[in-house]
């Protein structure tokens, strides 16, 4: 699903979470460990985490790969409400970047692990959402 079916998914609703890297591929894995703990906060289940930490993963190594080396940092927000949790993924200083600049396997991926992605304000934006009837 795309953002622009649901805007609302941009507005935040819960609590946000910001984690700023060095921009490097080797950083991810301090980011994986976040989403993880944010999507159980969020009451999504071991797969979803799983899928959730994946598209985070993917969405670290766009940003580093776009930005270029020695630009600056990751920035990296997490907001979490009731079932949901979101990640809102940029260079800063800021890259610009668009969904053209994303390699087909990187989009496969994250579209597959994510219940909504798109590239807003030169922004990733993966969202993923517990299943109806799980839990939150």
């Amino acid at each position: 699903m795309n953002l622009h079916d649901s805007e609302h998914a941009l507005a935040p609703t819960g609590d946000v979470v910001e984690l700023v890297l060095p921009l490097g591929h080797q950083h991810a894995a301090t980011a994986r460990v976040v989403a993880a703990s944010l999507g159980a906060d969020a009451g999504l289940d071991v797969d979803q985490i799983d899928d959730f930490r994946l598209g985070v993963d993917e969405a670290v190594a766009i940003i580093v790969d776009t930005a270029g080396p020695d630009s600056g940092r990751v920035v990296l927000q997490f907001e979490t409400s009731p079932g949901a949790v979101t990640l809102r993924a940029a260079a800063s200083p800021a890259t610009p970047l668009s969904r053209d600049d994303i390699d087909t396997l990187a989009l496969r991926i994250i579209t597959a692990v994510a219940d909504e992605f798109d590239v807003a304000d030169g922004a990733l934006v993966v969202v993923k959402r517990a299943a109806a009837g799980d839990d939150a």
